[in-house]
């Protein structure tokens, strides 16, 4: 029987003995692009459409509703994906011990 030895997180060694090394690093990569996409798309949505919506408790004149509740989605999905690009690149087997 085969040892693993892995200086990464438990979860990290639970996937490479349930999927294989080569086939955790490819679907991390995948998801890592992924959310690098999903930022730039909701970045540049939100920067483009949206850019002259500032936080209520900063604005002087009324702001439309709908435009600061559609700015906030985009904002929350930039946040939600660059904390899973973060937990790809944790998870990821750079090295064996």
């Amino acid at each position: 029987m085969r040892r693993i030895k892995l200086c990464a997180p438990i979860l990290a060694l639970t996937m490479t003995c349930l999927f294989g090394r080569e086939q955790m690093i490819k679907s991390l990569t995948k998801l890592l692009v992924g959310s690098l996409l999903l930022y730039l798309a909701a970045h540049v949505t939100r920067i483009h459409h949206f850019g002259d919506i500032v936080p209520i408790g900063f604005e002087q004149e009324p702001q439309v509703g709908w435009r600061v509740q559609v700015a906030f989605i985009l904002m929350s999905m930039e946040l939600i994906a660059i904390g899973v690009g973060c937990l790809a690149t944790i998870f990821s087997p750079v090295r064996r011990c």
